[in-house]
C-alpha cells in the first residue's frame, strides 16, 4: 500500500495536483483491522487511521454497518422537524407543510439510500420510519383523524427506498 500512495502522490505533484494530507484517512475493513499493518505516510506524514467517514453524505464505518449513519440521518432530520413545528405554529397550511416535509425533511431519509438501505436492521428501519410519523403528527395535529388517515395513505420510508432502489437497479 505505501508504494501505491507513493506512486499516486507522485503523479500529482507531476500534474500539479497536491494531496491534502489532512483530508487524506485510512480504513482498514475486514481482516485487517484484527492484525493491522504498519501507518502509512505521505508526504513524511503519518495518514490518520479512522474507523468512521462521511464520504459524499455517507457515514461509512469499517464494520461497515449503517447505525452511525441512520443516527446521522435521524439527528439532520429532527433539526429540519423542529422547523416544521415553527411553521405549524406559523399557520402555514397543511398542504405547505406536506410539501415542506415532502421536499426537504423526506429526502434527508432517502439520500443514497440504494447503498445502505438493503443493509438496515429492523430496528433502524423503525428507527427512520419515526421520522415521518412525527412529522405526521406535527402537520395534522389538530385533528387525530387526519394523523391516521395520513399514515395509511401515504407509503412509508420503507417502501419508498424500496422503490428508489429498483428503479436504480432497473435503470442500470
Amino acid at each position: 500500500m505505501q508504494h501505491e500512495i507513493d506512486e499516486i502522490n507522485s503523479w500529482s505533484c507531476d500534474n500539479h495536483m497536491n494531496i491534502n494530507t489532512k483530508k487524506t484517512k485510512e480504513m482498514l475493513i475486514g481482516t485487517l483491522r484484527k492484525n493491522p499493518p504498519t501507518e502509512l505516510q505521505l508526504n513524511g506524514n503519518e495518514i490518520e487511521r479512522v474507523h468512521s467517514y462521511k464520504l459524499l453524505g455517507l457515514r461509512v464505518t469499517d464494520s461497515l454497518k449503517w447505525q452511525e449513519h441512520v443516527l446521522s440521518i435521524c439527528s439532520k432530520a429532527a433539526k429540519r422537524l423542529h422547523f416544521l413545528k415553527l411553521l405549524k405554529h406559523a399557520s402555514v397550511s397543511i398542504d405547505d407543510l406536506l410539501y415542506y416535509y415532502q421536499s426537504v425533511i423526506r429526502p434527508v431519509t432517502e439520500y443514497a439510500c440504494v447503498v445502505w438501505h438493503t443493509s438496515l436492521t429492523k430496528g433502524q428501519t423503525k428507527h427512520l420510519e419515526t421520522i415521518q410519523r412525527r412529522a405526521i403528527k406535527i402537520i395534522f395535529a389538530n385533528n387525530p383523524d387526519d394523523v391516521a388517515n395520513a399514515l395509511y395513505t401515504l407509503p412509508s420510508l420503507s417502501d419508498r427506498r424500496d422503490k428508489l432502489t429498483r428503479d436504480f437497479l432497473t435503470a442500470c
